[in-house]
């Protein structure tokens, strides 16, 4: 009976030693960014032998782990507008250890975002209407004609006559200047869309009155053309032959040049006899 006594009170010492003997690892961490500044609200994740663990950062950037069964584990940490974090750390003690983990800013790249401007097609001034022409679309070869058929409030009929509310479209200029003639039909047909910024609807009171500023009777339209930057000048026309009888043919050519207010045209017609080799 006293033997029995003897071997279990051994063994519960042999136990309480080897107890004893295993070490219960504490760790303890400070989490700070690149200029010392602690890292709160940090998730931290330890990952100690077949244990998964989770805390979080309080404000002074610190976090605290305890009652591990060894000293080899694995820190991964995530934190806003940082760098993913994941290491493996050895401690070979069973003293709270201190761990100063620096956390560098993640870099973000932005998806491309594509800003779409809101343009204002209409204006309307005091005796002007004016037309944004980036507003509509237009194509390469179109001409001021194809554009003006966009316009609200802007009729242009087969022959190429211009009405504004009603009333004809009786005189052209570009960039304030008179154009050519008065003959708007033919260069609206002639003259490209794509070089004009703003296409302008004027109430026109008449020379006598843009002079003196005093309006009387009634008023007719003008169109005023608006360049773009460095396209107040161009040549444009047209080139045709047409064949005839009696073995001739015609050529009919009209060019047009204007730089700036300086304006010049050219128009020919000429009858040329078909020579016929034998």
């Amino acid at each position: 009976m006293r033997k029995r006594i003897f071997f279990q009170i051994s063994f519960i010492l042999l136990v309480s030693i080897h107890v004893s003997a295993q070490n219960i690892y504490k760790i303890r961490g400070q989490l700070q960014d690149s200029t010392s500044k602690p890292v709160a609200n940090a998730t931290v994740i330890l990952i100690n032998a077949k244990d998964t663990i989770k805390t979080v950062s309080n404000e002074s950037g610190a976090f605290y782990f305890s009652d591990l069964s060894n000293g080899i584990f694995n820190l991964q940490i995530r934190a806003l507008g940082f760098q993913y974090f994941n290491s493996n750390f050895t401690i070979d003690d069973s003293v709270e250890t201190p761990i100063t983990i620096i956390l560098h800013a993640s870099a973000i790249n932005l998806k491309e975002v594509v800003v779409k401007e809101n343009v204002q097609s209409v204006i309307f001034k005091k005796d002007t209407v004016e037309y944004n022409a980036a507003a509509y679309k237009t194509y390469q070869n179109d001409k001021v004609e194809d554009l003006l058929r966009q316009l609200p409030g802007v009729e242009v009929d087969q022959y190429g006559n211009v009405t504004s509310q009603g009333k004809t479209v009786a005189k052209l200029r570009v960039n304030g200047t008179d154009f050519f003639t008065d003959n708007v039909n033919d260069f609206i047909k002639l003259l490209p869309a794509n070089i004009f910024d703003k296409i302008q609807i004027i109430d026109d009171y008449g020379d006598e009155s843009a002079f003196s500023g005093i309006k009387n009777g009634e008023s007719g339209k003008m169109l005023n053309l608006v360049t773009k930057s460095g396209m107040n000048q161009g040549i444009f026309g047209y080139f045709n032959i047409i064949a005839a009888t009696n073995q001739r043919y015609g050529i009919n050519i009209n060019q047009n040049i204007w730089k700036d207010a300086k304006q010049m045209s050219v128009a020919a017609n000429l009858i040329h006899r078909k020579i016929l080799l034998v």
